[in-house]
C-alpha cells in the first residue's frame, strides 16, 4: 500500500512539474527558465554540499570526471542557444502566429 501511495505521489509531482516548466518556459523562454531552475539548484546544493564535507570516494579522478561532465553540460547549453539564435536570425520571424497575423493585415490594407 505504501508503494502504491508512493507511486501516486510521484506521479502527481512529475505532472505537476511538467506543467510548471512548460508554462514558465512559455513565458520567459526557454534559456531563462532553464538558467534560472539550474541557479536554484546551485543555490539549494551548494550549501549542503559544504555543509556534508568531503564525501569518502572523492579523489582527483573522480572529481575530474565531474568537472569534465559539468562543462560539457555547459558548453551543451550554450552550444544549444548559440544554434537557436543562429536559426531564428536566419529565418526572421517565421512563426504560424505572426504569419498569420501580417497576412491579415496586407489584406485590410488592400481594402
Amino acid at each position: 500500500m505504501i508503494a502504491v501511495l508512493g507511486g501516486l505521489a510521484a506521479a502527481a509531482l512529475f505532472a505537476a512539474a511538467t506543467v510548471a516548466a512548460s508554462r514558465g518556459a512559455r513565458m520567459i523562454g526557454a534559456q531563462s527558465f532553464v538558467a534560472g531552475v539550474m541557479v536554484v539548484g546551485l543555490a539549494i546544493t551548494l550549501p549542503l554540499t559544504l555543509a556534508g564535507g568531503k564525501p569518502a570516494g572523492l579523489d582527483a579522478h573522480t572529481f575530474g570526471w565531474l568537472a569534465i561532465s559539468g562543462v560539457g553540460n555547459v558548453a551543451g547549453l550554450l552550444l544549444d542557444y548559440a544554434c537557436a539564435s543562429a536559426r531564428q536570425a536566419r529565418a526572421g520571424r517565421a512563426d504560424p502566429l505572426h504569419r498569420g497575423s501580417d497576412r491579415s493585415l496586407d489584406r485590410s490594407r488592400r481594402r
